[in-house]
């Protein structure tokens, strides 16, 4: 079995809105059975990202909450068009 790629994202620092966006872009990008790795600072963009990744189908591998940062990694198991 080949392992699973791990793509990074990392929105440290971030505007909310503008990185909200682009998370949900980059689990776009990401094709099935891959990992995105998403590290921020804002709790506040993990919670929007988690409302919109309801169209998606992933599952969670890493929810890691430090002192300041998050870092959370998702598996995308089917694509949007693979319903």
């Amino acid at each position: 079995m080949t392992p699973s790629i791990i793509h990074h994202l990392d929105i440290r620092g971030g505007m909310a809105p503008i990185s909200t966006l682009k998370a949900i872009r980059a689990f776009r990008e990401t094709r099935t059975g891959g990992i995105l790795e998403i590290r921020g600072d804002d709790w506040s963009v993990w919670e929007d990202l988690s409302r919109a990744l309801k169209t998606f189908h992933y599952q969670w591998m890493v929810v890691e909450k430090k002192k300041t940062f998050y870092r959370v990694q998702l598996k995308k198991t089917k694509g949007e068009s693979d319903t």
